[in-house]
């Protein structure tokens, strides 16, 4: 049994999410597939490398030059971020292969297979190692910092290539990602079963270190700046959820708000679509001096990741990060509810604890679709609120939005029965929905008086 050892700049390439991609649509992934080894063979030979191995979903490359791989690294993400969309993690290392019966291993590969199970769909890795080796040329890295790797003495330095389109992991979510992530076989797969009992482990131990850690709060000059909520980028490449990127700015500006921050929001009726919402110049009110932003995604099957960063508006230099809120897909609004503590603790020394929820996930779905409709079709928007309030009366949001617009629209008759119900649910208030309410009384009796 004879063993050939390689010293190469070594990638690994793989496909986040592929098993529930075959679960949900198998000719999709079959297809995806298809063109992920289609790009990966023919960019390889471009940049002067070799396929040393595939296995399923992902795939090992060698280069002999440390530019080439990282170079042919860019050009395989740029390919596949384009139309149709493969979401491919890359991760790129210096260090030892061996070839042993046609099988490849060594630690030098269980380090890049580690560094690319660390980033996110859409990013590409490098160990300071190939750092070191192409900072002469014209590449731009942003350090992630160390990490300790297995069987790795010293802490390993981590870089993302900063390219347009290309995803930047935050730190937070590549120590989750180190924990909880899959571990690559090249002669077998980890069982589904293993994969799920390793991220739970981890979701437990994130959670507990969380409870743990004192929450980190903006500096009182900071706190006092007026402050946006985006909608979060959809980065599941599911389109059905691109609800819960409108829902996460919702609830996080009701959160702000109910603990009387310094919110711009869009005026009532005036809710950006999610495409509005992707051209940040478009999308930030004049006067914001601080934006927060975020994603979610698949770390693992079954499973919905969420993150957020606050931002100064002006530079785009991130101020803070907030650590990813992960549970089962099915539990979106726990996940909201997470979140929403987190981001607005920011702003709060002592931390902030919500003590209501967000309404189930097809209550607040319809709520969404009433806001988005709120400014150029009030009259649809109106059946949406309505049905709301018909689904979960106890969520009082939906009244006052009825009320706005019944007043505007001078519908006399309808704003006074709201009023009457209005006024039997006072006491379930929280203390921006009665100021709310105040504000809207004030308008009825104003138009009222012009009337008559």
């Amino acid at each position: 049994m004879s063993t050939r050892r390689v010293l190469s700049a070594i990638l690994f390439a793989d496909i986040s999410g592929y098993t529930a991609m075959m679960q949900e649509d198998e000719k999709k992934a079959l297809r995806l597939i298809a063109r992920f080894k289609k790009v990966i063979e023919r960019e390889t030979i471009a940049y002067e490398g070799r396929v040393i191995q595939y296995y399923g979903d992902g795939c090992l490359l060698s280069f002999v030059s440390a530019v080439r791989a990282t170079e042919c690294a860019i050009a395989i993400q740029k390919e596949f971020l384009a139309d149709p969309v493969v979401p491919v993690r890359i991760g790129l290392h210096l260090g030892d292969i061996l070839f042993r019966n046609e099988s490849a291993f060594g630690n030098g590969v269980n380090v890049a297979s580690r560094i690319e199970s660390m980033g996110l769909p859409g990013s590409v890795l490098v160990s300071k190692t190939i750092r070191d080796l192409i900072s002469n040329n014209d590449f731009k890295l942003k350090s992630m910092g160390e990490f300790l790797f297995k069987n790795v003495k010293e802490p390993l330095e981590v870089f993302a290539v900063e390219e347009d389109g290309f995803m930047m992991p935050s730190r937070d979510e590549m120590v989750l990602r180190m924990k909880a992530g899959k571990k690559k076989g090249f002669n077998r797969k980890w069982l589904i079963a293993a994969s799920a009992a390793i991220l739970i482990v981890a979701f437990i131990l994130y959670k507990v270190l969380s409870a743990e850690k004192k929450a980190y709060v903006l500096p009182e000059d900071l706190r006092d700046k007026p402050v946006a909520i985006m909608s979060f980028e959809n980065m599941t490449k599911n389109k059905g959820l691109d609800i819960v990127g409108l829902m996460a700015k919702d609830w996080i500006n009701n959160g702000l708000l109910e603990a009387g921050e310094n919110v711009i929001i869009p005026k009532r009726g005036e809710y950006d679509d999610l495409e509005t919402e992707k051209s940040r110049s478009v999308s930030i009110p004049e006067g914001v001096e601080v934006v927060v932003k975020g994603r979610f995604y698949i770390p693992a099957e079954n499973q919905l990741a969420i993150t957020a960063e606050i931002v100064n508006a002006n530079t785009d230099k991130v101020l803070a990060s907030v650590k990813p809120v992960i549970n089962h897909v099915d539990s979106v609004i726990s996940i909201l509810h997470d979140l929403e503590e987190q981001v607005v603790g920011c702003w709060i020394p002592g931390g902030y604890t919500n003590q209501n929820s967000p309404p189930p996930l097809e209550v607040y779905q319809e709520y969404i679709q009433g806001l988005f409709l709120e400014r150029t079709s009030p009259k649809y928007a109106q059946k949406y609120f309505e049905k709301v309030t018909e689904m979960y009366p106890s969520f009082n949001k939906p009244y006052l939005e009825l009320l706005d617009i019944s007043i505007r629209a001078s519908q006399k008759t309808i704003t006074d029965s709201l009023i009457s119900i209005l006024k039997t649910k006072e006491s379930s208030f929280s203390e921006y929905e009665m100021s709310v309410w105040n504000e809207l009384k004030e308008k009825a009796i104003a138009d009222t008086t012009v009337q008559e």
